[in-house]
């Protein structure tokens, strides 16, 4: 079993915007100076989650997680 680097907490988390009616949730921790690596999510509907950032080192990587899209508008029923 691979052991995780130490629990960490982004410093910053948002939204990307699409052209379409959802956006994609990003978040970033580790060293903001550092070495970018991107981790996308394992699937549909899988989303990120708080381990996945553990499996880079936080002192040489800006870890950017992509996450699941989600749906901005709001459906209504007529």
């Amino acid at each position: 079993m691979k052991i995780l680097y130490p629990e960490l907490f982004p410093y910053r988390t948002f939204f990307l915007e699409t052209e379409s009616n959802h956006s994609v949730y990003v978040e970033l921790s580790g060293n903001s100076d550092g070495l970018p690596v991107i981790f996308l999510h394992g699937g549909p509907c899988s989303g990120t989650k708080p381990d996945h950032r553990r499996f880079f080192n936080p002192k040489l990587y800006n870890i950017i997680l992509f996450g699941s899209t989600r749906l901005r508008a709001i459906f209504a029923f007529r």
